[in-house]
């Protein structure tokens, strides 16, 4: 079956698939980047409710995406769904074939997705805001970290799927597997990261800011399907979740901007 190869292939050459993996997700945020330019352009500039009103739009446009994506992924705990198949031969692929050196690799890259880090650049973020007297945006901040990681604690005890056997020894993780906890954390902290930083750096800064930070997401996840903690579809579904979270809060502090615009006091 299709997805069988697939999962191999990815499981043969798991490096190769990461780049080819990046790039895509590069090149869909840099074309996303540009429409958004233009279609704000477009709407002109000196009309804020417009410029309310169409990122509202694009909102629930990504909200229901990624709340479908996140509906397909659920049914791969089912094997005979062919995610639930490319999870299986995924995992086991990897297990098999994956060297010492590239899972030590994605175990490094983890790191930027656990509690540990998530909530020290929460309190720090957190800080510097309150000190500039954004104070506003500082709970923003806090909240978007916060529900994140309600939100994701109260899906995975409403899916419990069982985690993959991970027995390299290198990461250890407990609790339930869907979603990924890992991936949706590192799309609202780094994601919302990027948000907060493009109201203090320069315009051009603004694109190479988001690409990193998609860049640091899209790394964090992988590397728990690499690393045999998640299945693919938790990754997936991780995403999703944390998607449609970020929008929530982007949209949450658009809103604050068309009332009072952001300014450092």
């Amino acid at each position: 079956m299709m997805e069988i190869a697939l999962a191999r292939a990815i499981g043969t050459h798991p490096v190769a698939a990461y780049l080819v993996g990046l790039a895509l997700v590069q090149a869909v945020v840099a074309v996303s980047w540009a429409v958004a330019r233009r279609a704000k352009r477009s709407v002109g500039r000196a009309m804020p409710q417009r410029h309310l009103l169409l990122r509202l739009v694009v909102g629930f446009v990504v909200i229901v995406a990624m709340g479908s994506l996140f509906a397909e992924m659920s049914e791969a705990q089912d094997v005979r769904e062919s995610m639930g198949r490319f999870d299986v031969a995924l995992t086991d692929s990897l297990h098999q074939q994956l060297r010492s050196g590239t899972l030590l690799l994605f175990a490094s890259a983890t790191r930027l997705g656990d509690v540990g880090t998530i909530t020290g650049l929460g309190i720090v973020v957190a800080l510097w805001l309150w000190w500039l007297g954004n104070r506003s945006l500082a709970r923003l901040w806090v909240i978007a970290l916060a529900g994140n990681a309600v939100l994701t604690e109260i899906l995975k005890s409403l899916f419990e799927r069982a985690r993959p056997v991970h027995d390299h020894g290198l990461v250890t993780a407990l609790g339930w597997s869907f979603p990924s906890g890992h991936s949706s954390g590192a799309v609202v902290a780094y994601g919302m990261l990027a948000y907060v930083l493009s109201g203090y750096v320069p315009r051009p800064w603004r694109l190479p800011l988001l690409l990193l930070a998609a860049a640091v997401a899209f790394t964090t996840g992988l590397s728990r399907a690499m690393l045999q903690v998640h299945w693919a579809s938790d990754v997936l579904a991780g995403f999703a979740s944390g998607l449609m979270w970020l929008t929530v809060c982007v949209l949450s502090a658009a809103w604050m901007e068309s009332s009072q615009p952001r300014s450092v006091e």
